[in-house]
């Protein structure tokens, strides 16, 4: 069974630093599906020629919305893990064990774990080993929110706009991949979604990603219900 890289590149100057690492673990068995917002740059035919598929998309949702559009489109085949992966450019992250990182120190620390060859080997030989796994990805960006952390309480009216849709139950706390790039085993997101990708990317906002968005909402959310689904969370 292949596995799929949804890569969201609304910064497509990026396109070099991410196909440095994809060029090595790109085979048969490996699908990337892109999706800007711009034909009109001078990485976009690289970027074409390099890809299976790439989709010109409207700036909504952020990353969050490419993938969301993405994976309607692919749905239907037959993968065995989808990787998020994104531009990430903006910002700052606080890490436990590293410090204050810069927005390109925590992207790339972000997205190691799951492109880098050697790592990208040992990420789906996790996979096949354990079923079990239903998310993967770096251990000095996961988070836990409690309920009543002001993050958390933030995101509430994210969380209950996805929930009308979803029909989640409600945990007791946000465990989450901050930055958003993982890997997701397909079944789960499957589930996770239930054919409802759509309603929710037609309700995201257009503006910058900040705390109470339905991005930073979903962020939370697909990886607070891994266990209730069954599943657990592999970080490297």
């Amino acid at each position: 069974m292949k596995n799929c890289i949804l890569l969201h590149l609304h910064h497509q100057y990026l396109w070099p630093e991410f196909w440095s690492y994809l060029k090595y673990i790109k085979d048969e068995n490996l699908d990337i599906i892109a999706t800007v917002h711009t034909t009109e740059t001078e990485f976009y035919s690289h970027i074409k020629n390099n890809v299976d598929d790439i989709f010109l998309i409207e700036n909504k949702g952020v990353d969050f919305g490419g993938f969301l559009y993405a994976y309607n489109k692919i749905k239907n085949n037959s993968y065995k893990t989808i990787t998020k992966l994104h531009g990430k450019k903006r910002s700052t992250y606080k890490s436990h064990t590293l410090g204050v990182l810069n927005a390109e120190q925590w992207r790339k620390n972000l997205y190691t774990p799951l492109i880098q060859n050697e790592y990208y080997t040992k990420m789906m030989n996790c996979f096949e080993k354990d079923k079990k796994i239903f998310m993967y990805g770096s251990k000095d960006c996961f988070r836990k929110e409690q309920k009543e952390h002001l993050w958390a309480i933030q995101n509430i009216s994210a969380f209950k706009k996805i929930n009308d849709i979803l029909n989640l139950s409600e945990p007791q706390e946000y465990n989450f991949i901050a930055g958003s790039i993982f890997t997701v085993s397909k079944n789960y997101l499957d589930n996770f979604l239930k054919n409802k990708e759509m309603e929710i990317f037609q309700i995201m906002e257009t503006n910058f990603p900040n705390n109470g968005t339905i991005a930073h909402g979903l962020e939370r959310l697909i990886g607070s219900h891994i266990s209730a689904f069954g599943g657990k969370i592999q970080l490297d």
